[in-house]
């Protein structure tokens, strides 16, 4: 006896699918009704940075932020002490030194040659007397020091250690155009403000370094001090390199220790007094400031 067999009976598309003949408004109401399920953070006593994420995965309408991502991140931290991670910082600072030496070298040369070539001649050229600086309670402190010439002379290599390290062609031009400004403010107010320091009764030939100083520098050249000027503008640039390549704190330190000592030696060897110190701090501090902003970042 055989059995008939059975024709599923056919069923209506808008049966299958559920959605041809949907119900006006049905998934507003359905949202509506999810929306009154989802226990709201302030609720349930949530902290806020809890309670802020559910608010981000529960609205459909919000848009997460992405956050760019950087290849290396100076600002990065040991999470549980929360101090910079320093390590490998050697390696780092390493490799700034080929990154585009052959512009760093000629750059560096070619601004120093131009420099000295405009100093020397308004030296040379200077058609109005120079007026004495005054001193004041610091220079009687500081005194004459021989022995700190060589600190003095330490920097024409301080002074190029920013830019040997420097990590893009964008903060190399901004320090080259924030340098060379800052010179040529000091040319502008030498030329037509000259100065000069007091006038002391020192054998100079029985301290020959200090000597040959004195004889190739002229007067009209104190007020502001451009060598102070010059240590401060590298201290700001090389403190932003530092914390960048997350270096140990002891390296940032030495450079402000050197960069004051440096300071110091000017008005020690008797090449400048308090006032021209002063002047050239703050016009260090302006233009390190200014061209640091302007350079965004040195990696």
């Amino acid at each position: 006896m055989g059995i008939a067999p059975t024709t599923p009976s056919p069923t209506k598309p808008c049966q299958r699918m559920n959605c041809s003949k949907r119900e006006p408004g049905a998934h507003r109401k359905r949202a509506d009704l999810s929306s009154q399920l989802i226990v709201q953070p302030s609720q349930c006593g949530v902290t806020s940075p809890v309670a802020a994420l559910l608010a981000i995965m529960t609205d459909p309408q919000r848009e997460i932020p992405r956050a760019r991502e950087l290849p290396f991140s100076p600002w990065a931290a040991n999470s549980e002490t929360n101090t910079p991670d320093t390590s490998g910082w050697l390696a780092r600072l390493g490799r700034r030194f080929a990154i585009d030496w052959p512009l760093k070298s000629f750059g560096s040369t070619t601004i120093t040659l131009l420099f000295f070539w405009a100093y020397f001649w308004i030296l040379a050229n200077l058609d109005r007397p120079a007026t004495v600086m005054p001193e004041i309670w610091l220079d009687q402190w500081i005194g004459f020091v021989p022995s700190a010439f060589p600190v003095y002379l330490s920097l024409w290599l301080y002074v190029f250690l920013a830019p040997a390290v420097m990590g893009n062609k964008r903060a190399l031009v901004w320090f080259g155009l924030g340098m060379g400004s800052m010179c040529l403010l000091s040319l502008a107010i030498f030329w037509w403000f000259p100065t000069r320091t007091p006038t002391v009764n020192i054998d100079w030939s029985l301290y020959p370094g200090l000597a040959l100083i004195k004889g190739v520098d002229g007067a009209g050249n104190a007020c502001p001090s451009l060598h102070v000027a010059s240590a401060v503008f590298s201290l700001c640039w090389l403190q932003r390199i530092f914390k960048e390549l997350r270096t140990p704190a002891a390296l940032q330190w030495t450079s402000l220790v050197l960069c004051t000592a440096i300071i110091w030696s000017t008005m020690a060897t008797l090449q400048h007094v308090a006032l021209d110190v002063v002047a050239g701090t703050v016009m260090g501090i302006v233009f390190g400031a200014g061209s640091l902003a302007q350079a965004k970042s040195t990696a």
